[in-house]
């Protein structure tokens, strides 16, 4: 069992102490989630690159195939 020691608090002090935290949570939470969305556009839009670059890779690799068979 701990040793710790009760304080008293005043009531007004703990409000504003747990409205402070409240804040910072919620302000840190908005903060993660524009974090989120800001890096699914970026996963997005590089999973279109990456699909136009396939694309072309492909195309130049039937262009390839086909001057090897003329």
């Amino acid at each position: 069992m701990s040793d710790t020691q009760k304080v008293q608090i005043a009531p007004q002090a703990a409000y504003v102490e747990a409205q402070a935290l409240i804040e910072f949570y919620r302000n840190r939470n908005l903060l993660l989630a524009q974090q989120a969305f800001e890096l699914a556009g970026t996963v997005e839009a590089q999973s279109a690159d990456i699909e136009k670059l396939k694309a072309k890779v492909d195309h130049f690799a039937e262009l390839s195939s086909g001057e090897k068979e003329a």
